[in-house]
């Protein structure tokens, strides 16, 4: 991050980092060398989607996705899943 914000001091992002995982509003993933950061949205309220008939339609009978664990994930409701599993807030 403090490579693409030229500005901003490696220290800096750190600090900010270690608040962010202290407020709960991160999540830490893996170990070092491999460490992402995460929105941590598990206590957060899911929104209410309001998608009409026509457009569930057209993705009921367009939207196919096979993951990488072989499972496929058809129509609208595989596009909800899979959407939701990206952490799409929505």
């Amino acid at each position: 991050m403090a490579q693409y914000f030229n500005n901003i001091s490696s220290r800096a992002v750190r600090k900010q980092l270690k608040n962010l995982l202290e407020k709960n509003q991160l999540r830490k993933v893996g170990i070092p060398p491999k460490v992402w950061y995460l929105l941590d949205i598990k206590n957060k309220t899911p929104a209410v989607i309001l998608v009409n008939k026509d457009s569930q339609t057209i993705i009921n009978k367009r939207y196919y996705f096979i993951s990488t664990a072989g499972e496929a994930q058809i129509g609208w409701e595989g596009s909800y899943k899979n959407l939701s599993r990206v952490h799409y807030n929505y």
